[in-house]
């Protein structure tokens, strides 16, 4: 998975979440949290000291630290990972619980935004408060986001500059047939990109979601074409560069 702090990125993938409407969810962004402490918790009940544990949630995901027994000032240093699909709307939540009692010694939102504007979108071992009436209790937390860019990168750019020169082709027909196996294809009509007929079986253009290499339009064009020519090389290069001043 390559990760990015850059929000040019994440503009990106969630245009092409939206975009593609793939049957699965496609997620733009990792967002990871660290739990270190909370201090001066509260009593659930006069002279009953907490076992506390942290829940930490996000949308419908929820996970929780290990139970700290009989303590006010919990050491948790738990670290915790959520998918993100759209930032934008949404809220990390923390909540400490007793364990025995089951009550909430306090509660605490930051909303994903709030991240956006910080440098290298991440907080590290920032204060906050988790708050039970008038009662705050300071809770230390790093957050970060990033940007995933390896999954929903665009065009699989060697397969359509192929496609266009010589139709659809084993090489190419292999590696589109395991794409659309994953659903992660869409096709569209080449006139609707203006791109010019080069074979009868070029009707229709492929647009994929990739990982890995193929993501990399030079990976690919040296996958589908390391048994070729210099000139051949030079005429998918001119080609390349035709279609993306196209788009």
């Amino acid at each position: 998975m390559n990760l990015s702090t850059d929000l040019k990125h994440l503009e990106k993938q969630e245009w092409e979440a939206e975009w593609g409407q793939a049957d699965k969810p496609i997620h733009s962004a990792l967002l990871m949290v660290y739990i270190d402490s909370v201090a001066d918790l509260p009593y659930p009940k006069s002279k009953l000291e907490p076992s506390p544990f942290v829940e930490v949630g996000l949308g419908k995901q929820i996970q929780r630290t290990p139970v700290k027994v009989k303590t006010v000032n919990p050491l948790f240093q738990s670290k915790f990972l959520f998918f993100v699909r759209h930032l934008e709307g949404q809220e990390l939540k923390f909540e400490a619980i007793d364990d025995g009692t089951r009550r909430s010694l306090g509660n605490l939102s930051i909303p994903l935004t709030t991240l956006l504007k910080e440098p290298n979108l991440e907080q590290n071992q920032q204060m906050h408060m988790l708050t039970l009436g008038v009662h705050q209790s300071p809770i230390v937390i790093t957050t970060r986001i990033r940007v995933n860019i390896s999954e929903q990168h665009g065009v699989i750019r060697g397969c359509v500059d192929r496609l266009l020169l010589f139709g659809l082709d084993d090489d190419v027909r292999n590696v589109l047939s395991d794409y659309e196996n994953r659903r992660i294809c869409r096709t569209t009509d080449r006139k609707l990109l203006r791109l010019f007929p080069l074979s009868a079986q070029t009707d229709v253009v492929q647009f994929c979601s990739c990982n890995g290499d193929f993501c990399n339009d030079h990976d690919m064009l040296r996958e589908l074409s390391s048994s070729h020519s210099l000139q051949f090389h030079v005429v998918l290069f001119l080609i390349s560069t035709w279609i993306l001043v196209l788009f």
